[in-house]
């Protein structure tokens, strides 16, 4: 047993640092050495604690990773408790009850971060998934995949996925699009929708254009295509990228982007879905260069550009009435030199 081997090894040491009688001054040992000095010489834990708890706090964390070697958990709690390790208290407080020795064991081996152990002890236990689930709780994902092979195959496209964000977030692509395709089940819809959208983000990210957007189309997400067309704009994939902004109803982005490959057409149809003045502005001096003032009068004013507004109607629309009739009613700004009634104009 791994207690036994533990508690036979420190026997050794302690006899050696003992003497050949056997006798120690046990008031020499400070923190651990203490705890796992005495505690060979058949001290009980109740003896021990009494002597430890007047050590330093350091020293009481040092005992209670001794009562965690030598699975003694109510004398664990009162270690950890004493030094307010809170965390610590509510975990050994949720395994005390535990029958399973190996499971037990596990648990201290994962409190004490030897998961490789843990590991082993839990696969021995009467509840071998448990090296599953504490694999998944660390985020080892190669780890809970080879164990998921093994203990439970259904939950491998769930490990898969949550793999795949990871690899995602760390710019390891290639590696995630496997994963996110692997978390695909064909029957669980949240999970399928996920996996999915990680499939559109990491083609576009790998240069597979058609299959991200035909993807990031299909999908209901309107954030997938806000993400996939922002990725695509950065690519100067400036065609499709408005085409995801303008499915996904972002259409203050594609209509930037249609801007800027200047397709004054898709921009004038998104015109009653813009909200952003600079787009109705750039709209309207675009009109207004092309000698089409009427349709550059209105833009302006969803701009709120009353000069703008105003000066198509004095020097191409000869109607300087509507113009004066602005201006009054918009308090407009500096009143322009031409304004009725200037002696100097």
């Amino acid at each position: 047993m791994a207690q036994l081997k533990t508690l036979r090894k420190e026997d050794s040491r302690a006899a050696a640092d003992s003497g050949q009688d056997g006798r120690m001054n046990v008031f020499d040992l400070k923190g651990e050495d203490f705890v796992s000095g005495t505690l060979p010489f058949r001290f009980w834990f109740t003896d021990a604690w009494d002597i430890c708890k007047t050590q330093q706090p350091h020293h009481l964390a040092g005992g209670g990773l001794v009562c965690l070697h030598h699975m003694k958990v109510d004398f664990a709690i009162r270690a950890y408790r004493a030094i307010r390790n809170v965390g610590m208290v509510m975990s050994l407080e949720k395994i005390k009850g535990i029958e399973d020795y190996h499971i037990l064991a596990g648990n201290f081996a994962m409190f004490t971060n030897d998961f490789n152990l843990a590991q082993d002890l839990y696969l021995s236990s009467s509840c071998p998934v448990a090296a599953l689930e504490m694999r998944r709780d660390l985020q080892h994902w190669d780890s809970a995949l080879r164990l998921a092979k093994r203990l439970a195959p259904e939950q491998i496209p769930f490990i898969a996925k949550e793999y795949a964000i990871q690899l995602e977030s760390t710019g390891g692509y290639a590696n995630a699009l496997a994963h996110y395709e692997k978390g695909i089940t064909g029957d669980k819809k949240e999970q399928d929708e996920l996996s999915l959208a990680g499939v559109a983000r990491m083609s576009i990210r790998m240069g597979d254009i058609r299959r991200g957007l035909n993807q990031a189309l299909k999908q209901p997400s309107r954030v997938l295509k806000r993400d996939c067309g922002a990725v695509l704009e950065n690519m100067k994939q400036f065609s499709e990228a408005a085409q995801l902004y303008e499915k996904g109803l972002y259409c203050n982005k594609a209509a930037s982007v249609y801007i800027r490959r200047e397709n004054w057409a898709k921009v004038r149809e998104l015109l009653p879905h813009i909200s952003s003045a600079k787009i109705h502005l750039q709209y309207a001096k675009a009109k207004d260069a092309d000698g089409r003032y009427k349709e550059a009068v209105v833009a302006y004013e969803n701009a709120k550009q009353w000069n703008g507004v105003i000066r198509p109607y004095l020097d191409h629309l000869n109607n300087p009435e509507k113009a004066t009739s602005i201006v009054r009613e918009t308090q407009s700004l500096d009143r322009p030199r031409w304004y009725p009634g200037d002696t100097e104009h």
